[in-house]
């Protein structure tokens, strides 16, 4: 049985290197600071962040051309998250309740210039039929502009998240603590205020401490004293009016000052306020906790992944984009590997029969002198048989084309709008056929006439009413041409 595990370990580790898989980290980023986790075993001014990104991705055990998947955790102060209940439905019905919901409740007055995404929560204890969603809201400018400058340098970003999602993760696979909750997580932009539910956040709300310390470099103990008793009045409030629920405690994960913290919160507010640390890693600073948290959603399984992501397309979906680029170019480095191989292969072979040809025919020409017609007879014919051989051998090499340009031109006209399912090329002679999906009928259209515009191709051909829809966000379509060249 021992020997089986390994076998099967062995299995696992050797496919993953042969997909290119590379394992799913954390990257969290604020106005502050770039932070990067990885689990294995147990306004910012594009310049200056791609740089750092750069610098960071230059750290990291990953070789250099490595595109590395992060799940990303946007600064707190550009979410914004909403609460409410649906009823219990199905899959479908559910999908679509949840998004009016939130095209009603969306604090983004033109819901087209945002991203936004919602995951289930829990159920009402009071109305067991009461599926409660979070719903979460970013302008659609920041996520575009961060995935533009995190692809540059390296990243590829699996899902786009938030802090205080990432520090509820954390609280609940590391906390016991069941009941509802108030999590004050204490970093360099702010205070951040979590409501958590069985470890399901419900509500947060972020304080930077731009707004209390103004011009100054510092803020004054009694300034964030009041602070901390007015926010946490608001917070608490909020929670009894909007959730009808009684705080159970209250949490507080900060780097310093959490004695002065528990004192506030027992002596104001009589909460018995508990300093979360994380056992598993000792010596782990609560300011790593988001980060971690969005380590942890990088260990999930990618088709599992049905939380919050604040991007274009979902989680699962963002993922299995980055797997198939990756697979392509693995298999065009194999590819080229092996039609090196046969060229060397067919031009030694070439070598060896030009030497057997070279030495039949001074057999040839010491026979002819001979008198016997019948022996003369049988080497011209084994002398015409073996050129035909490499007459084919030539025809063979001569066919084996080098189809690497044409599949890196069709990458680069498809872009980030086309994603193909199937390319058929059988010859020169003989159109193309490719099966493909895109991000809408007009995507299509444009990757047809592109395609057009190239003289490297003729005849193409895209059949309106083969365009059909497969989801909300992408339509199927076939489409033929002949190739005139392989010059690109």
């Amino acid at each position: 049985m021992k020997s089986t595990g390994k076998i099967l370990k062995f299995l696992r580790l050797f496919f993953d290197k042969l997909s290119s898989r590379v394992g799913v980290g954390g990257l969290e980023i604020s106005d502050s600071h770039l932070r990067f986790l990885r689990i294995s075993g147990s306004k910012l001014n594009r310049n200056f962040l791609l740089e750092a990104l750069k610098n960071l991705r230059r750290q990291i055990d990953v070789k250099p051309k490595v595109i590395l998947p992060v799940i990303v955790s946007l600064p707190p102060a550009s979410v914004f998250t909403q609460t409410f209940s649906v009823p219990e439905l199905g899959d479908e019905e559910l999908k679509e309740a949840a998004d009016l919901n939130l095209q009603m409740v969306s604090p983004i007055e033109r819901l087209e210039t945002a991203y936004y995404h919602w995951q289930k929560i829990g159920f009402r204890n009071h109305q067991q039929n009461q599926i409660d969603i979070l719903g979460a809201f970013v302008a659609r400018d920041l996520v575009d502009d961060l995935y533009g400058v995190l692809r540059e340098a390296g990243f590829y970003p699996s899902a786009f998240e938030f802090p205080a999602l990432a520090i509820a993760r954390v609280f609940k696979n590391f906390s016991n603590a069941a009941g509802f909750y108030i999590i004050i997580n204490v970093f360099p932009d702010g205070l951040d205020f979590l409501i958590a539910q069985d470890g399901n956040l419900y509500f947060n709300y972020f304080h930077s401490w731009k707004t209390v310390q103004g011009e100054e470099r510092q803020i004054k103990a009694e300034d964030f004293q009041n602070i901390l008793i007015r926010e946490i009045q608001k917070v608490d409030n909020f929670a009894s009016t909007h959730f009808s629920r009684k705080i159970n405690g209250i949490f507080i994960a900060a780097s310093a000052m959490e004695n002065e913290i528990s004192e506030i919160v027992e002596k104001r507010f009589g909460f018995k306020a508990v300093q979360f640390r994380l056992p598993a890693f000792p010596s782990l600073s609560p300011v790593w906790f988001g980060v971690l948290g969005s380590a942890l959603r990088g260990l999930m399984p990618r088709a599992n992944d049905d939380l919050i992501s604040l991007a274009r397309i979902n989680a699962e979906q963002e993922y299995y984009h980055y797997q198939t680029i990756s697979f392509i170019g693995l298999w065009r480095a194999i590819f080229a590997v092996f039609l090196g191989f046969l060229i060397i292969v067919f031009a030694g072979v070439d070598l060896l029969f030009r030497d057997i040809g070279s030495g039949l025919n001074q057999q040839l020409v010491s026979v002819v002198s001979q008198s016997d017609t019948e022996t003369i007879t049988k080497l011209q014919n084994e002398a015409r048989q073996f050129n035909r051989s490499v007459k084919l051998i030539k025809q063979v090499k001569s066919e084996n084309l080098k189809w690497s340009p044409l599949f890196a031109k069709l990458r680069e006209i498809a872009g980030d709008q086309v994603f193909f399912d199937r390319i058929l090329i059988q010859s020169l002679s003989i159109p193309v056929s490719i099966q493909a999906k895109a991000v809408s009928e007009r995507a299509a259209i444009e990757f047809k006439n592109k395609i057009a515009a190239q003289s490297q191709f003729a005849d193409v051909s895209l059949p309106l009413i083969g365009i059909v829809p497969v989801s909300a966000e992408l339509v199927s379509f076939n489409m033929t041409f002949k190739i005139n060249s392989l010059n690109f």
